[in-house]
């Protein structure tokens, strides 16, 4: 292997920033699994949660942050939070979960492995939404932030046959889809929550798991009304894993013999998961960080998604929104082919949103910001997310609420007036008019925009 010392160097640099969750994989292991975020032992960090606990405040007038628990897959606590807009009277209001991209990713978005810890698109997926009168529930993934830890062998470096599988069937990936089951199932039992106008967004690798577990989940009270695919593959995960890293490959340069040996061997070690579940032994040290030995698992069911074959399957409205510089997930090779699946769909709804300038976070591609993981979402993205789920789950907008009163004020004064001209007792009618007009004005006032 010394021939290809830089080729190990090189491909664990791509890997730092290939994956669907944005996490480098090469300061030190971690937990979860996607194509990037794994690592080259099973030594499992936590990361930090980010999220505020109670019941907060926050950026979004009217709007409270609620910490919650609740069991998902196997009985492993999740922890997340659940954000309310303000409540219109008498209503209850519509909801999505936010389910998180690969890597060690917690319910905001951020990941400490790669020492970013204020990316935040989830928070600000959330927040966005709430603005536009729709509640969210967003989570820690197993074993990260305040959600249940993974077993911990009690010798990591050198772990027993037990420890292993414990490893590997806490991180199977079908527990990955019954999280999101287990945390819609959850959102639709919220006494603050409209049942009937839920649904599912997810990012990146999240977009595999709400697509699967809209069509599998059980355990809803109804089934999602929405689903909201963000930077979502529309290919399988293996050919994924393989573009990424023939593009990654060629960014960094790798020459005319490191590539296809790092190729080959992704390949190679590709079907044979395919076929026995298990990550082979022989895996060349540079692949380690994205092939060890507990995701056997994990890949071999994730490798049965297919995105495009669940898209057609879904009946209700859907929205695909891409960054139109996602080097992660491939806006000309993945979302035509989830477009081209939802039209087949008879009725069909939905809407592909391209985002100028933006990468795979949705944030836009700057020479300041060339990763795309600092600062906030790009605001056409957020202003789509919002209008677009609000629009298919009837949120009527309080600002528009607001103006329908004012209008309704206005008339009823016009009315009365009219009325006292028409009359022999022209104080009456004018007295009536104002007081109705002075009410329906302060009622109005009380809605938060």
């Amino acid at each position: 292997m010394s021939k290809f010392a830089g080729g190990f160097v090189i491909l664990l640099l791509l890997l730092s920033v290939a994956g669907c969750g944005g996490n480098d994989s090469t300061a030190t292991p971690v937990p979860s699994a996607s194509p990037t975020s794994v690592a080259n032992s099973t030594a499992l960090p936590s990361v930090t949660d980010t999220a505020s606990a109670g019941n907060t405040p926050t950026s979004v007038p009217g709007s409270t942050e609620h910490e919650v628990t609740y069991s998902g897959a196997g009985g492993a606590q999740l922890s997340g939070t659940l954000l309310l807009p303000a409540p219109q009277p008498g209503q209850k209001l519509p909801a999505v979960i936010i389910v998180a991209g690969s890597g060690p990713t917690d319910r905001n978005g951020n990941s400490t492995i790669k020492g970013a810890t204020n990316i935040n698109i989830y928070k600000q997926f959330a927040e966005a939404l709430a603005a536009h009168g729709v509640a969210s529930l967003r989570y820690d993934k197993r074993g990260i932030g305040k959600s249940q830890p993974y077993p911990t062998p009690t010798d990591p470096k050198n772990p027993t046959a037990a420890e292993k599988q414990a490893l590997a069937d806490y991180f199977a990936w079908q527990n990955f889809v019954d999280d999101a089951a287990a945390t819609f199932a959850y959102l639709q039992q919220q006494p603050e929550i409209d049942p009937a106008r839920t649904g599912m967004l997810g990012h990146s690798e999240g977009g595999y798991l709400v697509l699967q577990a809209a069509a599998t989940g059980k355990g809803f009270t109804n089934p999602p009304a929405v689903l909201i695919l963000a930077s979502t593959p529309g290919r399988s995960y293996d050919v994924v894993i393989h573009e990424q890293i023939v593009n990654l490959l060629k960014k960094q340069g790798a020459n005319a013999t490191q590539t296809p040996f790092y190729v080959d061997a992704t390949d190679r070690i590709i079907a044979a998961i395919k076929q026995t579940g298990q990550v082979p032994t022989d895996v060349p040290q540079g692949l380690a960080p994205l092939f060890p030995s507990y995701l056997g698992k994990f890949y071999q069911q994730a490798f049965q998604n297919d995105p495009a074959k669940y898209a057609a399957q879904f009946p209700g409205p859907v929205l695909v929104i891409e960054g139109a510089l996602d080097d992660q997930v491939f806006p000309a090779a993945d979302t035509p082919l989830l477009d081209a699946a939802l039209k087949t769909r008879h009725p069909d709804d939905h809407e592909v949103f391209i985002v100028p300038g933006a990468g795979h976070e949705l944030k836009p591609i700057t020479s300041a910001n060339p990763t795309g993981l600092n600062g906030d979402v790009d605001p056409a993205a957020l202003d789509k997310l919002g209008t677009w789920t609000a629009g298919k789950l009837h949120v009527t907008g309080r600002l528009e609420v607001k103006k329908r009163g004012r209008k309704v004020s206005a008339s009823l004064l016009l009315f009365f007036s009219l009325l006292s001209i028409l009359t022999r007792r022209p104080v009456v009618p004018l007295i009536v008019g104002w007081v109705l007009h002075c009410v329906a004005n302060r009622i109005v006032d009380g809605i938060h925009q």
